[in-house]
């Protein structure tokens, strides 16, 4: 304590509190991502059935459900795939958009699924619904670090919106928020 301005008074020291920015970003982001229809869930919340995976027969059983998944057998562009995600994952690393293609029935949605074993257990995964979840997610800022953007069937986003440059602004937001989309 201090004597204050007035004789016979004391004032306290000056109290700092101060939160970091990166915490009320990251704070203010959760708000957003909170009342998003398509809000983001942790990374392991998601089943690759969730995630788009096409079921098969014969393979191993989901446990409590009728999806059957056949064993996985990696492929060249398997490991490359994990390599990337591995690396934008890395700390200060850049984001990536990582865009797999392929005749239906190939394997993308699996391969991307595997390539998010990859990917540490605190980081979310957003999987908006469709185009408006797509665009809503971008206006909120909802994608921050540490966050997976999961566009699978991605014609079913960008068919459905109207201007190429919005296409544009979708990639180009989303390559610089999340490490892996």
């Amino acid at each position: 304590m201090q004597d204050g301005p007035l004789r016979g008074f004391r004032t306290a020291e000056p109290v700092v509190v101060a939160q970091p920015r990166k915490a009320l970003k990251d704070e203010e982001r959760r708000a957003r991502q909170a009342v998003l229809a398509d809000h983001p869930r942790p990374v392991r919340w998601w089943s690759q059935q969730r995630l788009g995976a096409h079921p098969a027969i014969p393979g191993r059983a989901v446990a409590g459900t009728e999806f059957v998944l056949p064993t996985f057998v990696p492929r060249s562009h398997d490991a490359q795939l994990r390599k990337i995600v591995s690396a934008a994952c890395a700390e200060g690393a850049s984001s990536r958009f990582v865009v797999i293609c392929g005749a239906s029935g190939t394997g993308k949605s699996r391969s991307a699924c595997e390539a998010l074993a990859a990917v540490p257990d605190d980081f979310d995964l957003i999987f908006p619904a469709d185009s408006e979840g797509l665009l809503a997610a971008l206006a909120a800022d909802a994608l921050g670090p540490r966050t997976v953007l999961w566009l699978n069937e991605a014609h079913d986003y960008f068919d459905s919106l109207s201007a190429p440059p919005l296409q544009l602004r979708c990639c180009v937001a989303s390559t610089e928020k999340a490490p892996f989309s």
